[in-house]
């Protein structure tokens, strides 16, 4: 009897044993995973002719991965028409993924509905790592202190391309400083018998985003601008400011600034007279140079410079305007052990990586490059990314098409000289004013 109470309590100690065993190593097991989901939406859709924000994307992404094997990532990637209406919907069904895609004009609605979670925590925490980022690049994307958005491009808008040869010939050796050495310069080319400045402005879109704004921001500066896009009142077209702006645009108009067709041909066809070297100077956004470096015969483009309009005396902006469009956002309500992840993966899209990719395959990028191998990518691209590591991009204000439709016609209406400043001011404040109402 003994030896069967013996045996049966072996018997009880050996399972008890194996279950306390088994148990830990299910505990260890789960651990060991410790898996965390984490879903992710946007248009950078990579492949044949992809740009180059998908191309570095993709690549990133992956690494990304590599280095969190715990990730679980769920990926809802479309082309861009297709998720921007598609991510309108999820946000207000309240069904955003935990990282998603923004496009700046969003950034009103979203963060009054709270769709948005703050990188302030993020930002606050790596002094080092914000310095990486271009100047101004957050502003599109701050709303009452808080930055909602990580940028990973920028594009400007109205970057100043000369034929450095043309200059030469017309006795210019220095590119002007300033505004009003600028304007001397315009007369001395026109006098030469060049064009000073190409254009096509079919349609009244390019003057006013790739030329205008420049001017827009020199006077009125990006206070005037950012208060302009919130409409919170502070700002109006009628402001002294911005009716200067137009009396300089005004002037170059009267100093023979432009080809006399420029309201008559598209932007494409403005190019012509520069590729044809009768033309010093064009306006354009930076998404242009590649086109323009594929394009003009191969003695322009050794020809071509790039930099930004001259500054003005006791002016308000220094810089270029533009817009980094869209940025990398996370949904408010994340669960709280996802934001380390996602922390992480913002880091990655905002680094030297992403903008080494985006650099060599010809894109614009917000955050600095490391060492890259700058024989691949062309002259001019080159030196738009080497002015922009210390020019600001400045914020371009986005208005409704109601009030653009007047800018278009308007500033259309200043170059045939049938309007004026003060007028076309007016137009511009009351259909601003009519939006507002709404």
């Amino acid at each position: 009897m003994k030896k069967l109470i013996i045996l049966a309590m072996i018997l009880a100690l050996s399972v008890t044993a194996a279950f306390a065993s088994g148990s830990k190593e299910a505990d260890t097991g789960s651990k060991s995973d410790n898996k965390i989901e984490i879903s992710f939406s946007g248009y950078l859709v990579n492949g044949d002719g992809a740009e180059a924000a998908a191309v570095a994307f993709d690549s990133v992404r992956t690494q990304f991965l590599k280095d969190n094997p715990n990730v679980v990532w769920n990926e809802d990637m479309l082309a861009h028409d297709q998720y921007s209406n598609k991510v309108i919907v999820d946000a207000s069904g309240d069904n955003l993924s935990d990282i998603f895609m923004v496009k700046a004009e969003w950034i009103n609605n979203w963060v009054e509905n709270e769709y948005l979670g703050s990188m302030n925590d993020f930002l606050d925490n790596d002094e080092e790592w914000v310095a990486g980022f271009a100047p101004n690049v957050f502003s599109e994307f701050t709303r009452n202190n808080n930055v909602y958005g990580i940028p990973y491009r920028i594009d400007t808008t109205a970057n100043l391309f000369y034929n450095e040869e043309i200059l030469k010939e017309c006795g210019i050796t220095e590119f002007p400083k300033d505004l009003e050495e600028f304007r001397e310069v315009v007369r001395i080319i026109r006098n030469k018998g060049f064009i000073p400045i190409t254009a096509g402005n079919l349609g009244g879109w390019f003057v006013d985003i790739c030329i205008f704004r420049a001017f827009v921001d020199r006077f009125c500066g990006n206070e005037w601008n950012a208060s302009m896009n919130m409409k919170n009142g502070e700002a109006a077209f009628t402001d002294k400011v911005f009716i200067d702006a137009l009396k300089e645009f005004e002037g170059l108009v009267k100093d023979g600034a432009f080809n006399s067709d420029i309201n008559s041909i598209d932007f494409i066809q403005g190019y012509t007279n520069f590729y044809q070297g009768k033309a010093a100077m064009l306006f354009d956004g930076s998404g242009g140079i590649l086109p323009h470096t594929m394009t003009a015969p191969a003695e322009i483009v050794e020809a071509m410079k790039v930099t930004k309009l001259p500054d003005m005396k006791g002016g308000k902006g220094t810089g270029i305007p533009g817009t980094a469009g869209w940025a990398i956002a996370y949904n408010k309500n994340v669960a709280p052990e996802k934001l380390p992840i996602i922390e992480k993966f913002v880091k990655a899209i905002g680094s030297s990586d992403f903008a080494n990719i985006q650099a060599v395959n010809s894109g614009t990028h917000a955050y600095k490059t490391s060492e890259i191998d700058t024989s691949k990518i062309s002259p001019l691209m080159n030196e738009y990314n080497k002015m922009m590591e210390t020019v600001p991009m400045n914020l371009a204000v986005t208005f409704s098409p109601a009030v653009l439709d007047v800018m278009y016609s308007g500033l259309q209406e200043i170059i045939i000289r049938t309007t004026t400043p003060e007028a076309l001011a007016e137009k511009l404040q009351k259909a601003y004013a009519s939006d507002l109402v709404k």
